[in-house]
């Protein structure tokens, strides 16, 4: 382009065609409806595209906090032996009564796998897990690490909201699967999240499973002055599925 000062280059292309917006899907151009014909009256009629199950269908796994190679664990993958067996025999009937426990009155809707390290507890864990999302429950699995450094970093960013949010929302989840519990730092702060999260289960009378390398008398000493109240919560959600294993560490073995 020219003024009286000279000749200038505005850094616009004319000759380009404009952008295209892109869709993931161009069917429906990401609305979730599509439109199926006219009625009587020759208004559009609307229908759910087929994009829209799918979508929900992805929100509820990610929501359900299983990853990768946890949805791939099965029950016929776990490597039993005299060590394990009971746990493993336990997580098997489990699998038979959830469905109807999570129904009922019950308060011991729950399960807790204990044991040390590398015995197959996440793996036993996300199996039920799975199990209970294929079954159209909302299931969150989540590891206690992760919570609680996502607890943390509103903690730092000063957004009490965003942790309330957070409680709140495991709360009331319909099941919830907390595993590796009491593998954090055990701070008094910690330790009234933990009485705060079980608490409000436990009185909401919902399904929560445990899995923990620490047994009872230990996990009362690590949660300090709201350990006596915490335990009592778990093991009365859990008392009839508190199953336990001693077994080398198959990760390295």
């Amino acid at each position: 382009m020219a003024n009286k000062f000279g000749l200038y280059h505005t850094g616009v292309n004319y000759n380009l065609a404009p952008l295209e917006k892109a869709y993931k899907c161009p069917k429906c151009q990401d609305r979730e409806i599509v439109e199926v014909g006219v009625d009587s009256f020759n208004m559009p009629v609307y229908a759910d595209c087929t994009c829209k199950a799918k979508n929900k269908a992805a929100k509820r796994l990610k929501s359900s906090g299983l990853r990768g190679e946890q949805l791939k664990y099965k029950l016929g993958d776990y490597r039993v032996n005299e060590g394990n067996r009971k746990m493993f025999e336990g997580v098997k009937r489990y699998l038979q009564t959830w469905p109807e426990l999570i129904k009922s009155d019950a308060i011991a809707k729950g399960f807790f796998l204990a044991g040390n390290a590398g015995i197959g507890k996440t793996m036993l864990s996300c199996i039920i897990a799975k199990e209970m999302f294929n079954k159209g429950i909302s299931v969150v699995f989540v590891s206690s690490a992760d919570l609680f450094a996502e607890l943390r970093q509103a903690q730092f960013s000063k957004d009490e909201e965003g942790i309330e949010v957070k409680i709140e929302a495991l709360g009331k989840a319909r099941a919830l699967i907390l595993d590796d519990i009491s593998k954090e730092k055990p701070s008094e702060w910690v330790q009234s999240m933990y009485y705060r999260l079980i608490d409000l289960r436990y009185r909401n009378n919902l399904l929560t499973g445990f899995t923990s390398n620490y047994f009872p008398q230990e996990l009362e000493e690590r949660l300090g002055e709201f350990g006596e109240a915490t335990v009592s919560r778990i093991l009365g959600m859990t008392r009839d599925y508190f199953l336990s294993a001693k077994d080398h560490d198959h990760r390295i073995r």
